[in-house]
């Protein structure tokens, strides 16, 4: 006797009997997919040093609190902008307009 009924309106009805041997069968087909030598075992992804850093970044990044403290409290105290480095920052702004 056929397992599966024809198909009639795209569905296919099971008619096959549900009892011990049709439970021997589905415990025989999964002995059959755990076959020894064929197990590829777990998929492991590896990632450059270079994606993991982009990564990093993209997720916040590695943050310094202790320079993020400091920079804050001279900002508050007023003497983070020095004529040194402002001087340094428009330098190395020209430097960068220079090279485009």
């Amino acid at each position: 006797m056929p397992e599966f009924s024809p198909i009639a309106s795209g569905q296919v009805a099971r008619t096959g009997r549900v009892g011990p041997a049709s439970q021997r069968r589905a415990a025989g087909a999964e002995e059959t997919a755990r076959v020894p030598g064929r197990d590829r075992g777990a998929d492991e992804v590896q990632f450059s040093s270079h994606i993991q850093h982009l990564i990093e970044l993209k997720n916040g990044g590695p943050v310094r609190m202790d320079l993020v403290n400091r920079i804050r409290a001279e900002i508050e105290q007023g003497s983070y902008e020095t004529p040194e480095k402002i001087e340094a920052a428009i330098d190395e702004l020209m430097g960068e307009l220079d090279d485009e």
